[in-house]
């Protein structure tokens, strides 16, 4: 179950879902579809549509029952239609299991599903991030949802431990199983012969708050008179982009900054061959924390040494001076001074870049997916013996 299919960020679900098709016949439940080339991808499946929007209107009456934690014994009419909805698409699926990806997906399932099959959470960042340590709507509805979970999936330690607390029971288990990277895909690839005028600084991912994009183009603006060759790449879209256009512009950086878009699996390994380091500038936001760096082991796993920020699931990549330099959120000196030093020193780029590579295989897609395949294969048998 997903929210949504076909968003250049949950590239992972995809990739998943193809991996656990050698051990299970896999369905897709989803509320929206993008229409989009990776979205297409998903009808190598059998596709259910819950038929309302993911984020259906709210009502002034809705918001005030839903402050008051009382918003669930008053259903709208859309929300008995998505109950009704699910309840209809499980039937006709009649699963061994539910696997649900993000916390609010597993609470939009209707109660009566966890009493006739293990239904196993996903969570990722957003979902498990600030809001589950400072709602306390948000956290009472996770608890209590969570708690009829078969299992729990985090994406990173930072996330499991934050779970465990929220839950504060000992079951459902919480199981740490990053978001897996195609290695067949993303292949080490040697650098040292590739023309080049200057260093390539590769960002990718959305260009959203969460991503520190605007905070990433003020470090290179500091950093670029000391690497006068430089360039800085940013692949991805998002709410941003015109900002960032905008700032690009008025900064004179035209020449040296370029924003490609978003480009499918393929291109993504093709711009990360093509460049020498690689920055993920995630930061904490009022409603999200990096869960995992799926693009960290993408581009580690290339050989690109890595600048990121000490947050969330990255602490469980990215190692200071071993594959990659560190920085605090927000600490855009730092970040400038980072980026400067591996562009600017070729030997430390290589080294950190080997190390990168090896660090990848840990998040190989076949093996997270074996391991999730096995977790969940012991849910559907624990269910069986109860």
């Amino acid at each position: 179950m997903l929210p949504t299919t076909g968003a250049a960020s949950e590239v992972w679900a995809h990739r998943q879902a193809v991996e656990l098709a050698s051990d299970f016949e896999v369905s897709i439940v989803v509320w929206d579809r993008f229409g989009n080339g990776l979205d297409r991808e998903y009808d190598r499946f059998p596709v259910h549509e819950v038929g309302v929007p993911w984020r259906s209107p709210r009502t002034i009456g809705r918001r005030l029952l839903r402050r008051l934690g009382i918003a669930e014994r008053f259903p709208s009419a859309i929300e008995r239609r998505e109950r009704r909805e699910l309840r209809r698409i499980v039937e006709s699926i009649d699963p061994a299991l539910v696997l649900c990806h993000y916390a609010w997906t597993g609470m939009r399932l209707p109660t009566t599903v966890y009493d006739s099959v293990p239904v196993v959470w996903h969570l990722h960042g957003r979902d498990v991030g600030p809001p589950l340590r400072d709602s306390a709507r948000y956290r009472r509805a996770f608890r209590r949802h969570g708690r009829r979970a078969a299992a729990m999936v985090a994406v990173g330690r930072e996330q499991a431990a934050r779970i465990e607390d929220a839950i504060d029971a000992t079951t459902p288990s919480v199981h740490v199983v990053p978001c897996g990277v195609p290695l067949d895909v993303f292949q080490p690839c040697d650098r040292a012969d590739r023309p080049s005028d200057g260093p390539v600084l590769l960002q990718v991912g959305r260009l959203a708050p969460e991503k520190g994009v605007l905070e990433t183009l003020e470090a290179f603006g500091r950093m670029a008179e000391e690497v006068p060759g430089a360039v800085l790449r940013f692949v991805g879209d998002g709410p941003l982009g015109s900002e960032l256009e905008s700032r690009i512009r008025r900064g004179g950086l035209q020449d040296r900054v370029l924003l490609l878009g978003a480009v499918d699996g393929a291109e993504v390994a093709s711009c990360m061959r093509d460049a020498d380091v690689l920055i993920q500038n995630s930061i904490p936001t009022a409603d999200s924390i990096e869960g995992f760096g799926v693009t960290v082991a993408e581009g580690g796993r290339t050989g690109l040494p890595i600048v990121a920020t000490r947050v969330g699931g990255l602490l469980d990549q990215v190692e200071h001076r071993r594959n990659g330099l560190l920085v605090d959120p927000g600490d855009v000196a730092a970040l400038a001074e980072a980026m400067s030093a591996l562009a600017s020193d070729a030997t430390l780029r290589r080294t950190l870049g080997v190390a990168a590579s090896e660090m990848a295989i840990r998040f190989d897609a076949k093996r997270m997916a074996a391991r999730l395949s096995a977790l969940l294969q012991d849910a559907i048998r624990r269910g069986v013996d109860a």
